[in-house]
This record gives structure tokens, C-alpha cells and sequence, in this order.
């Protein structure tokens, strides 16, 4: 009888054992997975930051290049400006020039 029990305590103290080596093997796999979800949401949050910087240098250089294009047109409206001034100057003085010689 006492044998019996002996037989007992070794096969329930093997099953404990075997479950414990179980629990402890999905608990490594499921820190492993932990792990890689962990480095793959660092990285996508590196990549996210990255974005943001090249979204904030193009929106930089957009208003820079809007800017610029927006001077040059108001340099061309000015020349032209002072294009049209001299032109109407001088049609006046042709003007006042035909109606001094009649």
C-alpha cells in the first residue's frame, strides 16, 4: 500500500511537472510574440516620427517655393506696371505733341 502511494506521488509529481514545463513553454512563446509585436511597434513609431519630419521639411519647402513663385509674379505686375506707365507717357506726349503742331 505504501508502494502504491509512492507510485501515485511519482506519477501526479511527473503530470505536475509535465503541465508546469507546458505552461512554462507557452509562457516563453507568448513573450517571444510580445517581444516581436514590442519591436515592430518601436519601429513603426520611428517611422511614424520620420514621416511627420519629411511631412513638416516638404510643407516648409512648398511655402518657401509659394513665396518665391508669388514674388516673382509680383515682380513681373510691377515691370509690366511700369511698362504700361511709360507706354501711356508717351502716347501723351505724342498726343500733346499733334495737338501743339495743329
Amino acid at each position: 500500500e505504501l508502494e502504491d502511494a509512492r507510485a501515485e506521488a511519482c506519477e501526479q509529481t511527473r503530470e505536475q511537472r509535465a503541465h508546469a514545463e507546458t505552461w512554462l513553454q507557452e509562457q516563453l512563446q507568448e513573450a517571444r510574440v510580445q517581444a516581436c509585436l514590442n519591436a515592430e511597434l518601436e519601429e513603426a513609431r520611428a517611422e511614424a516620427v520620420m514621416h511627420s519630419e519629411l511631412v513638416q521639411v516638404l510643407e516648409s519647402e512648398l511655402e518657401c517655393q509659394y513665396t518665391d513663385a508669388v514674388a516673382e509674379s509680383i515682380e513681373e505686375l510691377t515691370s509690366s506696371l511700369a511698362e504700361a506707365r511709360s507706354e501711356a507717357q508717351a502716347l501723351g506726349a505724342s498726343r500733346d505733341a499733334a495737338e501743339a503742331a495743329k
